[in-house]
Parts: C-alpha cells; sequence; structure tokens
C-alpha cells in the first residue's frame, strides 16, 4: 500500500510538473507574439514618419537628430537596402552609391547598427532592436563580420540588448574595431601590397567583403581605397 501510495505521488507530481512547463511555454509564446505585434506597429509607425529621400541621403543623415529621426531613417534605409526589408538578406546586397562610390553593404550595416542603437533610446524600442539584430545575425557572414568584430560604438549596446532581452546564443564580440559609421566614398589609391601588410579588408567590384578585390577597406580609420599596381606601367589613378 505504501509503494502505492508512492507511486501515485510520484505521478502526481510528474502530472503537475509537465503542466508547469506546458503553461510556463504557453505564456512565453504569447508573450513573444505581443512583443512581435508591438515591434511591427512601432516600426509601421516610424517608417511613416520618414521624408521620401534617396538612399545616400537617408544614409547621411543617419547620425543627425533625435533618436527616434535616427531610427526611422535606419529602418528605411534598411527598407531601401535589404531584399524585401530583410537584415538577414545582407550577402545579397552589392554595388555602389554614385557619384560618391559608397558601398552598399557596409551601408546596409550602418543602417542596421544606427536603427538598433536609437530603437534603444525609445520606449519599447529594445524588442524591434532585438529583432532587427537577431535577423541580421543569422546570416553567418554577416555575424562573422561585424558582430564577432563589433565596432566601438556598439559594444555596450550589445551587451545592454542581449540582457535586457534575454537573447540566446552566443553574441559576445571577439574583437572590438573602428567606429560607425563604417561605409564611407572610395578615396584615394593604395597599393596591394601596402594594403596586405596593414591587414585591410579587401573589397570586390560590387563593394562588398571578399579575399581579394580592387578595393580595400582600412576598418580602424574608416577609410576605403582604390587598389593599384604602381609597377604597372599603364596604371593611371582614376580616383
Amino acid at each position: 500500500m505504501r509503494w502505492f501510495v508512492l507511486l501515485l505521488c510520484l505521478c502526481s507530481s510528474t502530472a503537475f510538473g509537465w503542466q508547469d512547463r506546458y503553461d510556463s511555454m504557453v505564456q512565453r509564446s504569447l508573450s513573444r507574439e505581443t512583443d512581435q505585434a508591438e515591434a511591427d506597429s512601432l516600426k509601421a509607425e516610424l517608417l511613416s514618419e520618414v521624408s521620401h529621400v534617396g538612399e545616400l541621403e537617408l544614409w547621411r543623415s543617419l547620425w543627425d537628430g533625435t533618436p527616434r529621426e535616427r531610427a526611422s531613417r535606419g529602418l528605411a534605409l534598411m527598407e531601401a537596402l535589404y531584399p524585401d526589408g530583410d537584415p538577414s538578406r545582407w550577402e545579397e546586397i552589392g554595388g555602389f552609391l554614385h557619384p560618391s562610390l559608397v558601398p552598399k553593404s557596409l551601408m546596409a550595416v550602418d543602417a542596421v547598427f544606427v536603427s538598433v542603437k536609437s530603437l534603444m533610446d525609445l520606449d519599447g524600442g529594445s524588442s524591434l532592436a532585438a529583432s532587427i539584430l537577431v535577423s541580421f545575425g543569422s546570416s553567418s557572414r554577416a555575424k562573422h563580420l561585424f558582430l564577432t568584430s563589433l565596432p566601438e560604438d556598439m559594444s555596450s549596446v550589445l551587451a545592454s540588448l542581449v540582457e535586457m532581452e534575454h537573447m540566446t546564443g552566443f553574441w559576445e564580440p571577439s574583437h572590438i574595431v573602428g567606429t560607425l559609421p563604417l561605409a564611407a566614398p572610395v578615396r584615394g589609391n593604395i597599393s596591394q601590397s601596402s594594403a596586405v601588410s596593414r591587414g585591410m579588408q579587401f573589397l570586390d567590384g560590387l563593394g562588398v567583403p571578399s579575399s581579394n578585390g580592387p578595393y580595400c577597406w582600412d576598418r580602424p580609420s574608416g577609410r576605403i581605397y582604390q587598389v593599384v599596381d604602381r609597377e604597372d606601367p599603364l596604371w593611371i589613378p582614376r580616383l
């Protein structure tokens, strides 16, 4: 009889424990749905406040105005540069904005970082900021290039957001390098050997980070150069 009572208690305890876990799971799911709905509403509200200007003007204005204005412009630039406005599709972005020759791939990262940073200063903005960063980080290449090696401006922002929104996964940067903005016009020339010796990041013909290419990015200084071969007798500076 004692064993029967003990078994009954154990079964009841297991049942109650399962029910508690189920209730907790449902509560978390409902909370996520509520957070996402609020994030979507805030995003639509902010996008409705942006003036209709070009991508280059949006990028140049990312660091002007109030946090709300910066968040609005950052979101608008994301909508303009990312396919379907989806930050997870960073690897599909390429090309330059003319006549300034600013790489779109780096402008797109500026848009994400400025949006996230500015949203953290808005009431209810952290949920939207987290969803943007999680989406962006789902691109393994984007995460490796820009979250593992993080601009100094974003270090404390990322740490605060991860703690505030209980973001799962590994978000600790390995390197802190450079500052925002990441993008810049192509200015000046440099030899390939000098670029290699100084540890610069090469950009391909579409301005996307690669192992080699006609451009290079000195991330600590924020400058972007055209790579040239000064030993080529036919070389003529183009910039």
